[in-house]
């Protein structure tokens, strides 16, 4: 049996189509907001399979199409029966609008996502329906209401979905959503870390759930051999916090002679094995969330999993496996001051990271930053589109708004300057150069393009305090 057909009879609760769900048509859209410019939009953009996901549990003789617009553009004159939608913050707007449209046609549409199931009674002014929380066990029953004609208006499952139950994305249907560099694949959910400006553990929840590894395996042995990819994402939220099971995963994908990329937690170099087996098993590069440079945010947001004083020693470790590091830096934490911004980039060079991330601390919806700020009076801009992390909307403590959003631009100009990045990757060794050149210099275009669009918007303060 295909694991297809496999992933199909384990995620479904029924066993039979009723026929008036046979002849159903449905439109799972992914919304990008026009014009902006954000970590997705880049040449590779690294898709998100939530709607692959929602795909996977829908039955194979319904229709389904997805049309992520990081790819294609949606057409809203589209025909279908039903019109889901899944929304983050940033594209919350967009998603309204998408929703309105369709709805105007009398289509039914619902909503799904981090954004939509933290904010229901925001969504469900232009939405008939909202899922909230993960959609094992939920959409296959809003599927029969939506055939028969009386849709609910909140779906939410009892807990979180266990282990055994998460779906598989599947890529195989009209669209697809996908990028064809790269297949995205979650394996694991839920993080017990718990970060104050993250919004994983409410959504997901705080227990670490995995896929099991034989059915995982082989699903992924079977992408590799139909599409070929260059690179699989695993963008678990943190694929290697449980240390025995990734070093399982590791020791079973590497006779497979794929190349791969994730998220991981910085304890990932105290394991010279786990280090090990991962470079064995074809990984090129570990997303971090470094965050900080400084103990007292850290320990305020709930991140002490980090610690500064082994930053240095990590990286030289995880450098030392052939593995490349992909770094996350935080500006406007509650102890940053002005010099945080070229403190963060002489640590950036002095240490060889091949590619930094910045973002501006932002407080989403379902995040106890959200609550703190709101507490406290610090939040001063509502509008959701600005919630990308490339702008300012709340007050900083110890430098002015306008400095915060200034050293972010300044970052992201200076990291990516061609000499910074030829200076940043000279020493590298050859076998890592290819594909960290390439992908500093395509990220390049996507940061240009980010501060053209800030500067247009009026967001591209110069105070000079960097002078």
């Amino acid at each position: 049996m295909s694991l297809a057909k496999r992933s199909c009879k384990v995620n479904l609760p029924f066993t039979s189509v009723s026929l008036s769900l046979l002849s159903m048509k449905v439109l799972l859209v992914f919304p990008k907001t026009p014009g902006t410019a954000c970590a997705a939009d880049i040449f590779f953009p690294v898709p998100s399979n939530a709607l692959a996901t929602v795909a996977a549990l829908t039955p194979r003789e319904i229709e389904v199409e997805v049309v992520n617009e990081y790819f294609h553009p949606l057409d809203l004159r589209a025909d279908a029966d039903l019109v889901g939608i899944s929304v983050l913050t940033l594209n919350a707007y967009r998603a309204y609008e998408i929703a309105d449209a369709f709805r105007r046609r009398l289509l039914p549409v619902v909503m799904g996502g981090v954004h939509a199931t933290f904010c229901p009674d925001e969504a469900l002014e232009h939405t008939d329906a909202v899922v909230c929380g993960e959609a094992e066990g939920v959409w296959p029953r809003l599927l029969e209401d939506a055939a028969a004609g009386h849709l609910q208006r909140l779906y939410r499952r009892e807990g979180f979905v266990p282990a055994g139950e998460i779906a598989l994305p599947r890529w195989d249907v009209r669209g697809g959503g996908q990028n064809r560099q790269f297949k995205a694949i979650t394996t694991t959910r839920g993080c017990p870390v718990g970060c104050d400006f993250c919004s994983v553990s409410a959504f997901h929840g705080s227990r670490f759930r995995g896929i099991e590894l034989d059915v995982l395996v082989e699903y992924i042995r079977e992408m590799n051999e139909r599409d070929r990819p260059r690179f699989f994402f695993f963008n678990d939220d943190n694929l290697t916090i449980d240390h025995a099971r990734a070093a399982k995963f590791f020791e079973m994908i590497a006779p497979l002679g794929i190349h791969w990329m994730s998220f991981a937690s910085l304890d990932v170099a105290r394991d010279e094995r786990l280090l090990a087996l991962a470079a064995r098993s074809g990984c090129k590069q570990f997303f971090i969330g470094f965050e900080s440079l400084s103990d007292e945010n850290l320990s305020l947001f709930h991140k002490g999993l980090n610690r500064p004083r082994d930053y240095e020693r990590a990286i030289a470790q995880i450098h030392a496996h052939g593995i490349s590091i992909q770094a996350s830096f935080i500006f406007g934490l509650d102890e940053d001051r002005p010099d945080v911004f070229r403190k963060t980039m002489d640590f950036i060079a002095a240490n060889r990271i091949e590619q930094p991330q910045f973002n501006i601390l932002t407080p989403l919806p379902g995040t106890r930053l959200m609550e703190r700020l709101r507490h406290e009076g610090r939040i001063v801009d509502s509008d959701w589109s600005h919630y990308d992390m490339n702008h300012v909307v709340f007050e900083p403590l110890h430098m002015s708004r306008d400095q915060l959003q200034e050293g972010h631009n300044w970052a992201w100009k200076y990291a990516f300057s061609p000499t910074v990045i030829l200076r940043r990757l000279r020493h590298i060794p050859w076998g890592r150069r290819g594909y960290n050149f390439i992908s500093n210099f395509v990220q390049r275009g996507a940061v240009n393009r980010m501060l053209r669009f800030l500067r247009r918007t009026g967001c591209y303060p110069r105070t000079g305090f960097l002078l």
